[in-house]
């Protein structure tokens, strides 16, 4: 489809700018919460300072490292980590599974949880995994069977699809 008249460049152009809210949307709907606007501080702040939240409310996630008693292995956004026991929590857990824990800090690295979700840990892998997999899959697709003219500023279908033949060739047709 060629852009040809003025109306085609409005209805891009409208749909561009369409895209790109929605996609900035999506980016700063991904944004953790600012501790400033009264969100609990999360296991990056935790980490950082675990006295300065003392009989605060917070945010934890980890994965299950021990289940007598409950321990959760946090990770801050920089690598550190901090082992946090978690009392009252009202799901059964196994090693290795995942859990999000909002709760009270309490001296020597506990927490006295108030609400808990587990997300079980092959799961949390295995959705991730195949995320990426249809990512890829849909990027081979569009790859192989559109071509893309940022000059004309246009999409267009193959005359012949690419095969990997042809990329490992090196396209010579000798």
């Amino acid at each position: 489809m060629a852009i040809d008249g003025p109306t085609t460049r409005r209805l891009v152009a409208v749909g561009a700018l369409v895209c790109l809210g929605l996609m900035a949307g999506v980016y700063y709907g991904g944004q953790p919460p600012d501790p400033s606007l009264g969100a609990p501080p999360s296991s990056d702040e935790l980490i950082a300072n675990y006295g300065a939240y003392l009989d605060q409310a917070v945010v934890v996630t980890g994965a299950v490292t021990d289940t007598d008693p409950l321990t959760i292995t946090a990770t801050s956004q920089y690598g550190e980590t901090i082992d946090l026991r978690l009392q009252h929590v009202g799901v059964q857990v196994m090693g290795g599974d995942y859990l999000s824990a909002s709760g009270t800090v309490r001296p020597n690295n506990t927490i006295a949880a108030t609400n808990t979700v587990k997300k079980p840990g092959s799961t949390y892998w295995r959705t991730r995994l195949l995320s990426l997999l249809a990512g890829l899959i849909v990027l081979g697709v569009a790859l192989r069977h559109w071509q893309f003219d940022l000059q004309r500023f246009e999409v267009r279908p193959k005359d012949e699809p690419l095969r990997i033949s042809t990329l490992h060739s090196g396209g010579d047709d000798g």
